[in-house]
């Protein structure tokens, strides 16, 4: 399993492994029990009140009991996650907008001030403790952000705005996919999550904010026209 570095994820990777182990524990005991069943020899005693007793007891035990025991701990576990997974739980600290499009992620900073809002490509930078709000849509088809260490998927669906969150634990970089086929490029829309504490986040932020260098000379004056002027632009950043 990928490493879990945020709160998000750690919800999920206890629920699953807890699913995982209790599934495997069952399959045994089933097959164990099933195991016993062809092995034992069939009575040609006929039926009795006192034995139809004791199966109507096993049905109950074996049938209602031992799932109920095991499934509504399993449920109420299940809602208790998805509560603590819910984006409006509690108000974050920072909103991103990412956007998908074949085959790059457009991530745009929004802020209360529209001087301090800026965007980025490919990658999210994201203060180390700080819950971070992401507003998923896209321009084209449907794709799916997915980042396994901090946040389950989450879809990008054309003319609609889902919502989820991500919090990173530590500083690191982060991985992420698109999780959902949307053409020849598909394999290659990766992004990266990048976090870092939040003294060193706001200096970036504040870099981000500043306008771009012109280029220096001529040279590179051609070769930023000849970029923005093609379809190179379209998916590099």
């Amino acid at each position: 399993m990928n490493e879990v570095a945020g709160p998000a994820a750690e919800r999920i990777a206890d629920l699953t492994w807890a699913m995982t182990a209790l599934g495997a524990l069952v399959f045994v005991v089933f097959c164990a029990a099933f195991a016993y069943a062809l092995a034992r020899r069939r009575s040609d005693e006929p039926p009795t009140p006192e034995r139809d007793r004791h199966g109507t007891r096993a049905i109950v035990l074996f049938g209602a009991l031992i799932p109920a025991l095991i499934l509504v701990p399993l449920f109420v576990w299940t809602v208790q996650a998805l509560a603590a997974l819910d984006p409006r739980a509690a108000r974050p600290d920072l909103v991103i907008e990412v956007v998908g499009k074949q085959w790059w992620w457009e991530v745009r900073y929004r802020d209360a001030d529209p001087r301090k809002v800026f965007m980025a490509a490919n990658e999210l930078h994201v203060p180390v403790g700080r819950r971070v709000e992401l507003r998923l849509a896209s321009t084209d088809v449907n794709h799916s952000f997915w980042v396994p260490a901090l946040q389950g998927k989450t879809d990008n669906i054309p003319g609609r705005e889902n919502v989820t969150w991500i919090e990173a634990s530590a500083p690191g970089v982060y991985g992420g996919q698109c999780a959902e086929y949307c053409g020849t490029q598909h394999a290659n829309m990766r992004l990266l999550v990048i976090a870092e504490p939040p003294v060193e986040w706001e200096r970036w932020a504040a870099r981000q904010r500043q306008p771009a260098a012109e280029p220096p000379d001529s040279m590179a004056r051609a070769g930023r026209d000849a970029f923005l002027g093609s379809a190179c632009a379209l998916c590099h950043a």
